[in-house]
């Protein structure tokens, strides 16, 4: 085999696939906390909310913000979360009760 102990070890962090988008409690009543993991700390992280008509209700960008709480003003019904940074994209579906 040519993979060695290392380079497998080594593989995670050549990746930028280990991102991850968490919002609690989904559904909510009140207001969504959103985590963010794997995410660079140096780039911008632009965060866009759409009801399902595509309408933004919410939107922000950070850099090395991870955690954020929106969505008390939210009327019930289902959105779409995106989390874009460069060329990584991730969606989520948020329900406000």
């Amino acid at each position: 085999s040519t993979l060695t102990k290392g380079s497998i070890n080594n593989v995670p962090e050549l990746s930028s696939k280990a991102i991850k988008v968490q919002a609690y409690p989904n559904p909510s009543a009140t207001e969504f906390i959103v985590a963010l993991e794997g995410f660079s700390n140096t780039k911008a992280i632009n965060i866009t909310v759409t009801d399902i008509l595509g309408k933004v209700v919410y939107q922000t960008q950070t850099i090395a913000k991870l955690q954020f709480k929106f969505g008390s003003s939210f009327i019930a019904g289902t959105y779409v979360m995106q989390v874009l940074q460069g060329n990584e994209r991730k969606s989520l579906k948020l329900i406000k009760e």
